[in-house]
């Protein structure tokens, strides 16, 4: 099953104090988005595994994109990611970006040590997310 890419998005805040002193150098935080359609959406499909496979490739386009808007790999000490599916996806379709989003990130940044915290949820439009 493919998913289609209907856009990608990328978010980067140059943060300079949230309560504390100002820094000269800004701390980064940013966000590497993907629309795509569920192609699981609207009825029971007994086997999703192959959807992670064909997720893979946008885990690593989404991560070496946002690295490069963050300046690269040197100052990223934190990461997540998270999934969302729509008004007519499941739970269980979001846990199919557990893997490729995951794993792209820990490929990608060779010294990560850590998980990759995740958040997932069904939701409409204009919901929101947290990513942890």
């Amino acid at each position: 099953m493919e998913f289609n890419i209907r856009k990608v998005i990328l978010l980067k805040e140059e943060i300079f104090h949230e309560n504390g002193p100002v820094q000269i150098i800004p701390r980064l935080r940013g966000a590497a988005i993907a629309i795509v359609a569920n192609p699981y959406a609207g009825k029971y499909h007994e086997d999703l595994q192959s959807g992670t496979e064909n997720l893979k490739e946008l885990g690593l386009m989404l991560t070496d994109r946002l690295i490069s808007s963050l300046g690269g790999i040197k100052g990223i000490d934190g990461y997540g990611k998270a999934a969302l599916a729509g008004e007519n996806g499941e739970l269980e379709h979001t846990a199919l970006w557990h893997v490729p989003g995951g794993y792209a990130m820990r490929q990608r940044l060779s010294n990560s040590k850590a998980i990759v915290p995740s958040a997932m949820k069904v939701a409409g439009m204009g919901s929101s997310i947290d990513i942890p």
